[in-house]
């Protein structure tokens, strides 16, 4: 738990910076933001080429980022246990790949393993922020799924006006109307 890999800010760098030019630098402020000592980062390789990463979070001062976004701090009714999946990205070049241990690709993986992270230290909600469902990069959809559903709240993404809104969608863990993946 704790700071990212340097491998891990090598793929926010070349995603968020480089890819979609959503922010100016990776810098130290991105990096240690006030979670990051309650997550666990997640890395994808290939061919020891770092291509993919998730991050799972866990509550800061009895919350997770989606809750101060949303300015809503009930968003999972009160849920002590639960976590956020953030920062999920893999590089363009390897999003539509697909491997024999992983036919849904790298993504899908990763999310997987987010989730099995959750489940292991007993969080009952999952929440995740995204990008409102009409928006082009939107991964609002991919996570129908995995089981995550929408809340209906929506708020102005923090990147700025220029953006679209987001939303948070939850994952009960404990519910067993999950798709498998």
């Amino acid at each position: 738990m704790g700071d990212p890999p340097q491998d891990t800010i090598s793929v926010w760098t070349t995603v968020y910076k480089t890819e979609l030019g959503w922010i100016a630098d990776v810098d130290e402020k991105f990096v240690c933001d006030d979670f990051h000592n309650g997550c666990v980062h997640l890395l994808a390789y290939l061919d020891g080429e770092p291509v993919g990463t998730a991050r799972v979070v866990f509550p800061c001062n009895g919350y997770l980022p989606c809750e101060g976004k949303a300015n809503d701090k009930t968003v999972l009714r009160d849920c002590k246990n639960k976590a956020e999946i953030t920062r999920v990205m893999v590089i363009d070049r390897f999003r539509k790949m697909t491997f024999p241990c992983y036919p849904n690709g790298i993504y899908d993986a990763l999310m997987q393993r987010a989730i099995t992270v959750c489940q292991s230290n007993l969080v009952e909600l999952v929440a995740m922020d995204v990008r409102i469902q009409s928006s082009k990069n939107s991964i609002f959809r991919s996570l129908k799924k995995f089981g995550f559903l929408p809340t209906g709240i929506s708020y102005p993404d923090p990147l700025g006006v220029h953006f679209p809104d987001c939303t948070t969608v939850i994952l009960d863990t404990k519910s067993k109307v999950r798709q498998p993946v």
